[in-house]
């Protein structure tokens, strides 16, 4: 039984395929193997958690459940005395 194969060929004047292509080039060459399953698999995962944070986003704004962040109250600032006795001389 013949084993299947993948050969991976990028083109080099695509930036993402360049990238890939120095990551693979960095591993050592007994877990490039590895290395190309593991990226496959974790691709797959983020995949399907981002269905399913969509299907809880989709499902709790469904509902209308909103969370929000507690807003907070803005700091007074303190007006300089200078400022104070200057619009008191425009009052007298």
């Amino acid at each position: 039984m013949k084993r299947p194969q993948y050969v991976f060929r990028p083109q080099l004047s695509i930036p993402d395929h360049r990238r890939a292509w120095t990551c693979l080039q960095q591993m050592p060459a007994n877990q490039r193997k590895d290395f190309l399953v593991r990226a496959i698999l974790a691709e797959e995962q983020r995949d399907a958690f981002k269905q399913i944070l969509r299907e809880v986003i989709r499902e709790k704004l469904a509902r209308g459940v909103v969370i929000q962040e507690p807003t907070k109250p803005t700091e007074e600032k303190e007006v300089p005395k200078q400022t104070l006795d200057f619009l008191a001389s425009l009052c007298d």
